[in-house]
């Protein structure tokens, strides 16, 4: 979910992009029975040296370096795809999403 809504336009900070975030979560329960638990699953790139690192790594064709710890008010970074490939920054965005 968090690649397919990547950068949304109207977006300018990590917390307008979490309101975003949990809309679409919310939406999907829209007129179904009473939901009194939603769980969500991220994925984690915690290896630093795994296959999916270096596929990752050639990808974007450079050392992935943007590590962006995210907080309610820092804005979003400019490039959304290059925060986004890298694993610190996943994780803490998981993070993030799930506070």
């Amino acid at each position: 979910m968090i690649q397919k809504l990547g950068k949304p336009a109207n977006c300018q900070t990590f917390a307008d992009n979490a309101e975003v975030f949990m809309n679409n979560v919310l939406g999907m329960f829209q007129g179904s029975v009473t939901v009194t638990r939603v769980d969500i699953a991220f994925d984690r790139y915690i290896r630093k040296h795994s296959m999916k690192t270096s596929t990752r790594k050639k990808r974007v064709g450079r050392e992935l370096d943007q590590f962006v710890r995210p907080r309610r008010r820092i804005p979003l970074p400019q490039s959304w795809e290059q925060f986004i490939a890298l694993a610190e920054n996943k994780a803490d965005l998981a993070t993030f999403l799930s506070n």
